[in-house]
């Protein structure tokens, strides 16, 4: 990752709470146990190659306003490393991302992803699904856990996308 940080994460602190990481036993939805809520992470300097790996992009994407801060959208986008953009939505709103002001620029980014050959996840709870741009590809619960990507399937100058699934 080579964005610079350009804002601060405030007190949000949602990316302490929502996501599993499995090398601080943390399951997903709770609360780290390092987190100090509204203060930040007691282990920073030592915390896990998932909490290392982690951009959100509301910190260094100047195009999205103060709407799309974690704490007030109720949801949160990161980049990962594979150029793919997961957004993890809080269980207490889990349509939040649903509403106008964020759907349609949702849309458009999800198309920009699949033309570079990524996608955008959405992940809230045990829910997950792929977000197209005329369309959500749900991820069956059996799949959770497991790596699950998008193909796009390409004949005959029609375009479709199938759920690559592996263990």
């Amino acid at each position: 990752m080579t964005e610079t940080y350009k804002r601060a994460c405030g007190t949000c602190m949602l990316c302490c709470k929502l996501p599993s990481i499995a090398e601080l036993n943390k399951p997903q939805g709770k609360w780290c146990r390092h987190a100090k809520p509204g203060k930040g992470c007691e282990n920073y300097p030592n915390r896990p190659t998932p909490c290392r790996g982690f951009y959100c992009i509301w910190t260094w994407d100047e195009r999205l306003g103060p709407e799309w801060h974690p704490s007030e959208a109720k949801f949160y986008l990161y980049l990962k490393a594979n150029g793919n953009v997961v957004l993890m939505a809080d269980p207490s709103a889990p349509l939040a991302w649903r509403q106008p002001k964020y759907y349609q620029t949702l849309i458009q980014a999800s198309a920009s992803l699949l033309a570079k050959n990524n996608s955008m996840r959405v992940i809230c709870g045990k829910r997950s699904l792929f977000l197209l741009p005329d369309r959500e590809i749900n991820i069956p619960s059996q799949d959770e856990g497991k790596n699950v990507s998008l193909r796009v399937v390409r004949k005959l100058g029609d375009i479709s996308y199938e759920l690559d699934v592996s263990d």
